[in-house]
């Protein structure tokens, strides 16, 4: 069947609400085993943090489809939000997973964080849940439902930035203020998580050969280009033998 899934993929890309349900052990071995291992030096924002690996090596990472609240639209909770982030994993290991390499210098390259002690814990969502972020609309990734449905459950508990409209319409116009991105590269779409992977893959699977389908879904997850599509298949024979890859991929397909 795998076999038949890979070719048949390739075929059908020439023609060219998911709800994370908790990580299972499979995903857990994953995260442990294939996340890249840093410890955490500074917080240098709430979306924004710089880490150094075993090698010493410093760099920064942006959280993937949030954006943080800042000292220009509420100093108090921008303080909170930083303590919270400082006090969890502030001089902590953790494990990163890479979703979009950035091809500017100056601009990091996008991750999951998981908490260190257990790899079920995101920073990117508990960030979102405790209102310390929003979501970022346009933001391709496997867990974007989820984050929107993370979103919406903080602004009914009127959680950090949500307690008061006046720090919400403040973020709505440091939005407006944002450049103009036509100018700026897009990132190369990197594909590490086996179970997103495999969620795409029975997507596609599942269009049956229908260009209308598999256009929506390869522009849902963000893959554009010729490179995005050879990463992508890259991947899928990377991960042919993966057992969470195989296990989420069945499961995608059975399910109705």
């Amino acid at each position: 069947m795998k076999c038949i899934l890979t070719t048949g993929l390739l075929i059908l890309l020439t023609l060219t609400s998911y709800t994370y349900d908790g990580i299972t052990p499979q995903y857990r071995q994953f995260v442990m085993k294939s996340g890249q291992e840093v410890i955490v030096a500074k917080v240098i924002n709430v979306d924004t943090l710089e880490v150094y690996a075993k090698d010493k090596k410093h760099f920064n990472i942006q959280l993937i489809g949030i954006q943080g609240i800042t000292h220009d639209m509420n100093p108090k909770l921008y303080y909170e939000a930083v303590y919270y982030i400082s006090r969890i994993v502030l001089g902590q290991k953790v494990f990163i997973i890479k979703h979009t390499e950035s091809k500017l210098d100056n601009t990091p390259s996008q991750y999951f964080l998981y908490y260190p002690h257990n790899p079920k814990y995101l920073l990117n969502a508990n960030l979102l849940l405790n209102g310390y972020a929003k979501t970022i609309i346009s933001a391709s990734h496997w867990l974007r439902e989820e984050f929107k449905d993370l979103e919406k459950e903080a602004q009914s508990n009127k959680s950090g930035l949500w307690k008061d409209l006046s720090i919400i319409n403040n973020h709505k116009k440091l939005d407006k203020k944002t450049p103009p991105t036509d100018n700026i590269k897009k990132p190369l779409r990197m594909f590490n998580d086996p179970q997103e992977l495999a969620i795409i893959t029975a997507k596609l699977f599942k269009a049956n050969n229908d260009k209308e389908k598999i256009d929506k879904i390869l522009k849902k997850y963000n893959i554009i280009t010729k490179q995005d599509l050879d990463n992508y298949l890259k991947a899928v024979e990377k991960y042919s033998d993966d057992t969470v890859y195989l296990k989420t991929l069945n499961n995608e397909i059975n399910k109705k």
